[in-house]
């Protein structure tokens, strides 16, 4: 009976360590198994796996905590080989995390974008400007000074933002913003030309 008392005891502490590496976290399994990586295999340093989580698409809060867990996981060797269960559900994030990541690598660099939409506005500089003009002179929805903030915002080159804004400010002062049907059409194919280039960068 007293044997019997021992091996029920036994079987509920394994199933109670059972539940517990089932509860488990993400986040911990993953600390687990980069301290093994290190600490164990050695198939990196924790300089290098600082290096290369700042890359991860995580906020810094939880980038913070990840590597303290992990540097963590080293000093009290908590590094046992995970299960094939915890293993195949750190290979699947890690599959997530490379599809993240080659979809960041497809993202249009800010800088071919700004280049793309000045060259847009270059070709309709005027009525873009003259466009802005009657919004804060006839239309009065805007200020120049809420415009000249609003840009700080926009892609494009600071360049070709601050000459489109002097040109608004000219157009203003000459009370000319009145726009021609043409150049309505002219507008409106150039914003929408814009909104193209910013939802095929991946932005």
């Amino acid at each position: 009976m007293k044997l019997l008392k021992i091996v029920l005891l036994v079987l509920t502490l394994c199933a109670a360590c059972a539940l517990a590496r089932a509860d488990e976290t993400l986040f911990d399994l993953e600390a687990k198994y980069w301290a093994r990586e290190i600490a164990v295999n050695k198939t990196l340093t924790y300089d290098a796996l600082q290096k290369d989580v700042a890359k991860w698409d995580i906020t810094p809060v939880h980038r913070t905590a990840f590597l303290k867990k992990v540097k963590e996981n080293i000093k009290t060797k908590n590094y046992a080989p995970l299960t094939q269960m915890e293993s195949a559900r750190v290979a699947e994030y890690k599959t997530v995390q490379n599809t993240l990541a080659k979809k960041q690598k497809n993202i249009m660099p800010k800088g071919d974008i700004d280049a793309q939409i000045d060259s847009l506005r270059l070709g309709a500089f005027d009525i873009i400007a003259k466009y802005w003009a009657n919004r804060i002179v006839d239309v009065q929805d805007i200020t120049y000074d809420t415009l000249y903030n609003d840009a700080k915002k926009w892609y494009g080159s600071e360049e070709i933002k601050g000459q489109l804004l002097l040109r608004v400010d000219r157009y203003v002062k000459g009370n000319n913003t009145e726009l021609t049907d043409e150049e309505m059409r002219i507008l409106n194919a150039e914003v929408q030309a814009e909104h193209n280039i910013i939802a095929a960068s991946g932005n």
